[in-house]
């Protein structure tokens, strides 16, 4: 099944790509804390998380030149997941929707059209939240008005202050929910899936070097995802979904996984980031406010030169986001109880004296301290 052998070999290699540039978050000898999942994997010595890494570099390489061999799929997966419960900072978004298309594949693979409709079923969802999810004044503010509008177009702040101008940063999250819902309901995907890579395109160009230059790893994510929107929704047409798909009870867990629990996502109860909350412009961000010469030197490098919205009021800051995109090359995970976690991990690598962990989010009035 060619078609078959293609995908996993698309999903292989920009996850081999992805492993590669974020290398260190996969490491233990790092700058940044490594937040475990259970407490008693605190301790691991750092040899077990290397021997996790190179062993998943080896399945990727194995799988690039024999793709079809459902074995290797689910060691990888078993080792993705392993690596994983080792250090909460791994749950990146990228690594949720690969290790989900590869159980796909080991679970449908030798039924052709049951495959398609589940990997579509997936990619459907990604599209359909990541636009819910950027209904919201954050993503008018930080990412339409300051990224795209400012620094990508020069657009002076006063102009994007016009109304129209400002709401009409709506209109991108509207389009992307529509075109995930094409892919999905559409027997003829073509105009979804041409919507959906100028999307993408439009994102390597807003995100790379011609752009803002910024977050490295979602560049391979992208070109890997308009890959798979032509794989699966122009070239092997089989996800046509409708109630009967629904009914028949096959995709029950790609369902609750990819249209139940995000839906609880805004209420709360699921996380947003399984939830394709990309690019919302209403993550929760924690810095670190630190006294008069109170700085680590080790993490001194990576300390904030400004503090636009006067999280630590003057005083030195050091922004956990800007630590894993510059070290790890990934976001941390953004959820109060990862931060928590991430202020426990840091007390015990390097000595509190009177930091403060300040959590905050759009619209950055209101500032938690980590317990």
């Amino acid at each position: 099944m060619p078609g078959q052998a293609q995908i996993i070999r698309t999903v292989t290699f920009f996850w081999l790509i992805a492993k590669l540039i974020s290398y260190k978050v996969w490491l233990a000898d790092r700058l940044y804390p490594v937040i475990p999942v259970l407490d008693f994997s605190t301790n691991m010595p750092g040899y077990f998380h290397t021997i996790l890494f190179c062993g998943s570099l080896l399945l990727f390489i194995y799988l690039l030149i024999f793709p079809k061999n459902n074995v290797a799929i689910l060691l990888l997966i078993f080792t993705e997941l392993l690596s994983c419960l080792l250090d909460v900072t791994r749950w990146q978004p990228w690594e949720y929707l690969y290790l989900f298309l590869f159980a796909i594949i080991a679970t449908y693979g030798k039924n052709k059209e049951r495959l398609y409709i589940a990997i579509t079923l997936v990619l459907a969802s990604t599209y359909v939240f990541s636009g819910l999810h950027k209904l919201n004044g954050g993503f008018l503010y930080s990412v339409w008005k300051i990224t795209i509008l400012h620094e990508l177009f020069g657009i002076s702040h006063e102009s994007g202050k016009n109304l129209l101008v400002h709401y009409s940063g709506l209109l991108l999250p509207v389009l992307e929910i529509a075109a995930g819902l094409g892919i999905l309901l559409l027997k003829n995907k073509r105009l979804p899936v041409y919507i959906l890579i100028t999307m993408h395109l439009f994102i390597l160009v807003l995100v790379g070097p011609l752009g803002t230059n910024y977050n490295v790893i979602i560049w391979p994510w992208n070109v890997a995802m308009m890959f798979l929107l032509y794989q699966v929704s122009i070239k092997n047409n089989y996800g046509y979904f409708n109630a009967k798909t629904v009914l028949s009870g096959r995709y029950a867990i790609i369902i609750l996984f990819w249209i139940v629990l995000p839906v609880a996502s805004f209420g709360g109860y699921w996380s947003r980031y399984f939830s394709s909350s990309l690019y919302s412009g209403n993550t929760l961000n924690m810095d670190i406010c630190f006294g008069e010469g109170e700085v680590p030197k080790e993490i001194d490098d990576f300390r904030a030169k400004k503090d636009r919205h006067r999280i630590c009021d003057g005083k030195a800051r050091l922004s956990v986001l800007h630590w894993g995109l510059e070290e790890l090359k990934v976001p941390p995970y953004p959820e109060a109880w990862y931060y928590n976690r991430f202020k426990q991990e840091y007390e015990k690598k390097y000595s509190r004296r009177d930091a403060a962990f300040i959590m905050y989010a759009y619209p950055y009035r209101q500032k938690q301290l980590a317990e």
